[in-house]
């Protein structure tokens, strides 16, 4: 059986992690947070983002969602930022990382009786009130909860394109009318994770 390295919290050490993958070639389990080291600058941001999104396709390589990475996979948050966080960041990793990238990273992985995770697995969250914490149970709940999640997505993206639609149906019928004046067309982004 081959060794699995695990990596934990980066917080922008790209250079660290960049020494480990020019020396190890066995599978790799990175733990999350990349992002947020309290004093970076843009610079170190970029290096770091541009080492993420090569990371996460590494073959024999899993990436985990750290409560660091997260902030900036989600645009709306509803005010829910973890320390370090700064928009300028969120615009800064997302111009580098894009949708397919952050589709890679698993918020747990499970291999050989072994859960990986950012903060742990509790029973408080996971376990059953009669059958406990097992695999087939956190796989489960893990599932039911991505399963929310690309739902609100989905819910976010239709009210959006709805908006779109609605404002080019009213410049269409507005150009029917042969009326005269400058109507621009929606400049709304379409929600970012």
């Amino acid at each position: 059986m081959k060794k699995t390295l695990v990596i934990g919290d980066v917080h922008l050490r790209y250079n660290i992690v960049e020494k480990i993958l020019n020396k190890w070639d066995g599978p790799i389990i990175q733990v999350g947070d990349w992002f947020d080291n309290f004093d970076e600058n843009k610079s170190q941001t970029i290096e770091t983002a541009l080492l993420y999104k090569k990371f996460v396709h590494r073959p024999d390589t899993i990436t985990l969602m750290g409560n660091h990475d997260i902030q900036y996979r989600i645009h709306d948050k509803n005010g829910l930022y973890c320390s370090g966080y700064e928009p300028w960041k969120y615009d800064v990793i997302n111009d580098i990382v894009e949708e397919k990238d952050w589709c890679k990273v698993k918020y747990f992985y499970h291999e050989q009786n072994y859960w990986f995770s950012h903060a742990g697995i509790s029973n408080y969250w996971f376990g059953h009130p009669v059958f406990g914490t097992t695999a087939e149970i956190i796989e489960g709940k893990i599932a039911q909860a991505e399963k929310l999640w690309r739902l609100e997505y989905i819910l976010k993206l239709h009210v959006c394109m709805r908006q779109i639609i609605i404002e080019e149906e009213t410049l269409q019928k507005v150009e029917s009318f042969g009326m005269i004046g400058v109507i621009s067309k929606s400049t709304k982004e379409l929600p970012k994770l």
